[in-house]
């Protein structure tokens, strides 16, 4: 759907994803999960990181979680997974455990890393989008059914290769 010469794929009130063109082959570029915006909207970037993170998650979804998450909260995962300073401690032990956290950072590009941190965990059905924005300690989790989630991203995939704006 076009509105205002942006591109929506998907339902704002489901998961969607919304470009809107900038200069050359930059495109604004931000999430919709259950009727909130995710992503500032403001900042153009390049889409190929936004289709890299996608494939990445989806290649290998089944390792994006963790046991230890079933008897934690939200921000409880969030703070496991972003509070790495007390394992950068210079040792191998503490650098292993640093990279099996950071992998769940997924990188959508700059329209959205600027001001948001957005963490991807995969519990069958569903994604679960752990969000926080800039300067916010806490995290907001939403929840996707991974199959509608594959169907946006592949309608997005669609468009930006047949237009050739990745």
């Amino acid at each position: 759907m076009i509105n205002n010469n942006s591109i929506l794929f998907g339902q704002k009130d489901h998961f969607a994803i919304e470009i809107k063109s900038g200069k050359g082959k930059k495109y604004k570029f931000r999430f919709w999960i259950k009727s909130t915006p995710i992503g500032s909207f403001t900042k153009s970037g390049e889409l190929k990181y936004s289709i890299k993170a996608y494939k990445d998650f989806v290649g290998n979804k089944d390792s994006y979680y963790l046991p230890i998450f079933d008897h934690l909260t939200i921000n409880r995962i969030y703070v496991y997974l972003t509070d790495v300073t007390l394992l950068l401690n210079g040792d191998s032990e503490g650098m292993a455990e640093f990279e099996k956290r950071e992998k769940f950072y997924r990188f959508f590009g700059d329209q959205i890393s600027n001001n948001t941190t957005i963490i991807l965990l995969y519990k069958s059905p569903n994604v679960i989008f752990l969000v926080s924005e800039s300067g916010s300690e806490m995290a907001k989790g939403f929840e996707v059914v991974y199959d509608g989630f594959v169907k946006v991203f592949k309608q997005f995939v669609s468009y930006c290769e047949t237009n050739e704006i990745i």
